[in-house]
C-alpha cells in the first residue's frame, strides 16, 4: 500500500504529466491534481488554480481559481 505522502506525490506529478506534456488531458490532470490534493498534497491548490484561471483543458472559472489560490495562502 502507498503511503498518503507517495500517493500525494504521485498523484501530483501524474496531474503535471497531463496538464503539460505531449498528450494534455485537462480533465484527468485536474482530477489527479484535486486526488494529490485529498491525499495532502497543498502544491495541487495552486496547481488547480492556475488551471482554472487559465482554462488549461477547462473551462476557465475565475471564482474558482481565486478560492484555490485563497485556500493556498492559508
Amino acid at each position: 500500500a502507498l503511503s498518503a505522502g507517495n500517493e500525494a506525490d504521485g498523484a501530483y506529478g501524474l496531474g503535471q504529466i497531463l496538464r503539460l506534456g505531449p498528450q494534455q488531458d485537462g480533465p484527468a490532470a485536474l482530477a489527479y491534481f484535486e486526488r494529490a490534493l485529498a491525499a495532502g498534497n497543498q502544491e495541487a491548490l495552486v496547481q488547480i488554480g492556475r488551471m482554472y484561471r487559465r482554462g488549461d483543458g477547462i473551462p476557465a472559472d475565475p471564482v474558482k481559481a481565486e478560492a484555490y489560490f485563497q485556500r493556498a495562502l492559508v
